[in-house]
């Protein structure tokens, strides 16, 4: 496990809006996290909101 930076192009699913973000990935990770504002500026809304535990045992409730 570890960590990269990736370039990558997020683009809005309905309307082909993009932009070229860069992001640093954790390789042990099970989501990919996108900043909010990026998200925003596409036009892209969360679908739901879900509940994550944190490794100390704190539970974080986060829009997806």
């Amino acid at each position: 496990m570890g960590f990269t930076e990736v370039k990558l192009t997020l683009r809005h699913p309905k309307d082909g809006d993009a932009r070229e973000i860069t992001l640093l990935v954790d390789s042990g990770a099970l989501y990919s996290l996108v900043p909010s504002a990026v998200l925003e500026e596409l036009g892209i809304e969360p679908q739901e909101e879900q509940d994550f535990e944190l490794a100390n045992r704190q539970v974080i409730r986060r829009k997806v």
